[in-house]
């Protein structure tokens, strides 16, 4: 099911940051979601862009974890990391794309937390394991 949940979030993750962009700030879905976000609070266009950044790759950090586990946690941060130098090196080819070393630090920043959300569930659950189940 793990897997199954990641792969799909991937295809998503690459439906929004591989596919061509329409021309100028003013069209397509980002456009959209960051006007309606700064109806409600007012953060500058670029700021809103890294949150959003940070919150599209925390899923990817948290199902990579959980599909590694505790023991291999920090692989899944790095592996969240690989994937968003994948997608900005794939932007150089795709119409109306520009890589950012932004976008870098904000998927990593995003995968990082999601593998410390993983981390920390599953040491939670471990530890309720063993209170419950006395060896």
């Amino acid at each position: 099911m793990r897997q199954a949940a990641l792969a799909v979030y991937l295809v998503v993750v690459g439906l929004i940051t591989l596919t061509p962009s329409s021309p100028g700030p003013t069209r397509g879905f980002a456009y959209w979601v960051i006007t309606a976000l700064q109806r409600v609070i007012p953060l500058s266009w670029s700021q809103w862009e890294f949150l959003l950044n940070v919150a599209l790759f925390v899923p990817v950090g948290l199902l990579i974890a959980l599909l590694l586990g505790p023991r291999l946690f920090w692989i899944a941060a790095l592996m969240a990391l690989a994937i968003s130098c994948s997608i900005e090196s794939l932007q150089f080819v795709i119409p109306n794309r520009v890589p950012d070393a932004r976008d870098l630090l904000s998927n990593g920043l995003g995968g990082l937390i999601g593998t410390l959300l993983a981390f920390g569930w599953l040491r939670l659950r471990a530890n309720r394991r063993s209170h419950t189940h006395p060896a």
